[in-house]
């Protein structure tokens, strides 16, 4: 076995082209091809920029050159390949034989077996056989039979009688040999399949899978095996498909999604599909036909196909009104889209919030801009003068009477009227955030940041799943913030 891992250097100025190669002590220039003293002549080299770049590889057999992956024969009934391994970051070439026969007195080859001539010395041999050892081939020979007497053959110790057939212990019940005047010869060749024979080069099959019997020759000596033969189904696209297993398949024009094919009796393909329901909320909806899921929004619509369902509709549900996907619309002076949102796979569909332009609405429902004067209608009375203000996307009224006196005292969020004095919170946001009405205004009584239910103060901090985190007041809105990661003890840790 020849291994290739080099021991070299570089030398050079810093001109990546100039770089020498130096191998096993020996300089080389760049660009020169070489191979090593002491080495095999099949590895060639070449150096690049001062790195040895292997061009040339394979294994050297009887002073000839092998390519990594042929095979050729020896001796010469025995055939090698050249084979190349990775160990401990090197490379190493080794001639391994696969496949190994007899040779008789005319240079062909046999397998162990077969009854044959053999020259031994200077006597030719009508009635040989060998058997493969593990390194070696043993040849056995009889002489002529001259007295036409039954001669019975003994193998391992077992005497067999002339002319019978019979199976080696150990050995496949398929493979039989036939005793004649003393000389074994292979009578029968089989595959074991199921307890039964089948004959070698034939084909049998179980309705979904295909085998055919083949013969093989190895280091071991002769076996036998089925091999899946390659006959398959072809699914809807043209793919190849095995043998009774589910795919896509067009029947007359129409598509299903479980479909299989088997063999019938005369070893055509048949195929069988279903034309399935699909059952959704315990409840069952035919191919082709739309259908709302009762625990979702009714805004979104569903397709059942072939056994499958999916959303054939999106849309969103605001106040009991249907938007559909992608569409922009106004509510409350406030533009939105119907955006598609991913969640664990599962599409959603949420109205969100477009545009830089915020916007307060009036009695006529005519929309306004924050600071302009217009009429609002606060307790079924209706005031001349009256602003707004946007904050965290909720509109916030202030309304005065004619004669400048603040009035009401009571505060409109969102068309929602709040008493003077109360606490509240609004919805879109966290439940920690708590505003205060006092005087027609509106200001924010309470900030905090949630944690299990419960209401944290700004400054506070809490310690969990490893995570040190404080609640910090960003951008006007309280909010947890990891400051540090600590150190974890698991299990089996000092």
């Amino acid at each position: 076995m020849e291994g290739d891992k080099l021991r070299y250097s570089c030398v050079g100025g810093g001109n990546e082209g100039s770089k020498k190669c130096i191998v096993e002590g020996v300089t080389y220039e760049n660009g020169q091809k070489f191979s090593i003293p002491g080495r095999s002549k099949c590895f060639m080299y070449q150096c690049a920029n001062g790195k040895a770049n292997t061009i040339q590889e394979g294994c050297e057999v009887d002073g000839e050159c092998r390519d990594v992956g042929s095979t050729f024969l020896r001796n010469p009934c025995d055939t090698y390949k050249c084979i190349k391994e990775v160990k401990e970051d090197a490379n190493y070439f080794k001639a391994s034989i696969i496949n190994r026969r007899c040779e008789d007195s005319n240079g062909k080859c046999h397998s162990p077996g077969d009854v044959f001539s053999k020259r031994i010395g200077s006597v030719v041999y009508n009635n040989c056989s060998c058997t493969l050892e593990q390194k070696h081939t043993k040849y056995r020979c009889y002489a002529p039979d001259t007295d036409g007497q039954p001669k019975d053959c003994d193998i391992g110790g077992i005497t067999y009688p002339d002319g019978k057939m019979f199976a080696l212990p150990g050995q496949s019940m398929c493979l039989k040999y036939l005793c004649t005047k003393g000389v074994v010869s292979v009578a029968q060749e089989a595959c074991e399949v199921d307890g039964a024979c089948v004959p070698l080069n034939s084909i049998s099959d179980d309705g979904c899978s295909k085998f055919k019997c083949i013969k093989e020759d190895g280091n071991e000596g002769l076996t036998y095996r089925s091999e899946q033969s390659e006959i398959m189904c072809r699914d809807v696209y043209g793919n190849s498909q095995p043998l009774c297993t589910e795919f896509y398949h067009g029947i007359k024009g129409k598509h299903y999604p479980n479909c299989t094919c088997t063999l019938n009796e005369t070893g055509q393909i048949d195929y069988s599909c279903v034309d399935a329901k699909c059952e959704v909320d315990g409840r069952n909806y035919g191919h082709g036909e739309r259908f709302v899921v009762s625990t979702r929004s009714h805004c979104v619509k569903y397709l059942c196909w072939h056994g499958g369902w999916d959303i054939s509709q999106g849309a969103c549900e605001i106040n009991g009104d249907c938007y559909p996907a992608d569409a922009e619309f106004q509510i409350d002076c406030k533009q939105y889209k119907c955006a598609t949102v991913q969640k664990n796979g599962i599409d959603f569909f949420e109205a969100q919030l477009i545009g830089d332009r915020d916007e307060c609405q009036d009695k006529d429902g005519t929309c306004q801009s924050p600071g302009e004067v217009f009429s609002k209608v606060v307790d079924s009375k209706t005031y001349t003068k009256c602003t707004c203000k946007v904050e965290l996307d909720h509109s916030f009224y202030h309304c005065t009477s004619a004669n400048g006196e603040n009035e009401p005292r009571d505060c409109v969020v969102d068309g929602n009227t709040h008493k003077d004095g109360a606490v509240f919170t609004l919805n879109g946001q966290s439940p920690c955030l708590k505003f205060r009405c006092s005087d027609g205004d509106v200001d924010i009584d309470e900030e905090g940041c949630e944690h299990k239910g419960e209401c944290k103060p700004v400054g506070s901090q809490v310690e969990e799943n490893c995570e040190r985190s404080k609640c910090l007041k960003e951008r006007g809105l309280a909010r947890w913030v990891t400051s540090k990661f600590l150190p974890c003890n698991t299990e089996g840790s000092d």
